[in-house]
């Protein structure tokens, strides 16, 4: 490596000490150190006054990753005020429809409540600007617009009210969804893998009824529950034990599984044992993924609150 390398990746790696920054903005860094280096050695300055002068008209790391820091966080960039008020409030009237019309016919009303108030929670967060929640939503409409879209395929019809949870979810999707690389970190994704499993307990529960004895499996989906909110708490908090519950996640949809291929159901609605069975083993692996990239993105043991303001 030449002189020039050297303090380039110098630069960068205090860069990087200080704020997670995208590829995409290291790579903008550098290029624009080493285009000021090149110009300035063109004026006569020698290769260390050069390297030198660059550094100070960029700016210190720190100040840098100041700066960095109230656009972006560790799981990702933060919404514009229009995206972040726009995403809310339209995720906001989505999960008051979902109540209105599902909550007298949930077989579950304890889980459904707690789904509920995680929506309500995340909703507001969203309109606050948190990146967090952006990423949290981000991959649960996603989620579910695909499953919607199974659905649909496999019913061979477009059922009311569904067209109004299509719509809702298209627009704040719109809003969440990254325009640019980068714009979601790694941390971001692993929230995003918490709502496949979430997802996948949840499917298994919500069919807890048509089955006679609470059997292992589906105490197994309901440990599952816990231990996805909790991987997703410690997500946020930056904590390794995050990837230990998204561990013990994968291991209870695992048992779980064993449970819809036991559950009963007619006929006509086969084809909800596609979407049982695909959601379940989804949990399972996108758990397996979650507890990688949680440990990754980990900055201690136990964790810190302030990762709640992120």
């Amino acid at each position: 490596m030449t002189q020039i390398d050297d303090a380039v990746s110098e630069y960068l790696s205090e860069l990087e000490a200080e704020a997670e920054l995208a590829r995409e903005d290291l790579a903008e860094l550098e290029d624009h150190m080493r285009s000021l280096v090149e110009e300035l050695r063109a004026t006569g300055a020698s290769t260390e006054d050069a390297i030198a002068q660059a550094k100070r008209r960029i700016g210190d790391p720190k100040l840098i990753a100041r700066e960095h820091a109230r656009v972006r966080s560790p799981f990702g960039a933060k919404l514009s005020r229009a995206r972040a008020w726009s995403a809310g409030g339209l995720f906001l009237a989505l999960v008051v429809l979902n109540f209105v019309m599902f909550a007298g016919r949930s077989s579950y009303f304890g889980v459904f409540v707690i789904e509920t108030v995680i929506g309500g929670v995340m909703g507001i967060a969203l309109v606050t600007r948190l990146a967090w929640a952006r990423a949290a939503v981000a991959g649960f409409l996603a989620y579910s617009l695909v499953q919607i879209g199974i659905g649909m395929i496999l019913n061979g019809s477009w059922a009311y009210p569904e067209w109004m949870f299509v719509v809702l979810q298209l627009g704040a999707f719109a809003f969440v969804v990254p325009w640019r690389r980068g714009e979601i970190g790694v941390g971001g994704y692993a929230l995003a893998l918490v709502v496949v499993m979430w997802v996948g307990a949840s499917w298994v529960i919500s069919f807890e009824s048509r089955n006679p004895v609470f059997t292992p499996e589906v105490f197994a989906a309901y440990g599952a529950h816990v231990a996805s909110l909790l991987a997703g708490v410690g997500i946020v908090m930056r904590a390794r034990w995050a990837a230990v519950m998204a561990a013990i996640s994968s291991a209870m949809l695992a048992v779980a599984a064993g449970f819809v291929f036991d559950v009963g159901l007619p006929a006509e609605v086969e084809h909800v044992r596609i979407l049982l069975v695909g959601n379940v083993i989804a949990g399972a692996l996108a758990a397996v993924a979650c507890a990688r990239l949680s440990w990754r993105t980990a900055r201690t043991t136990l964790g810190s609150l302030r990762g709640f303001a992120s």
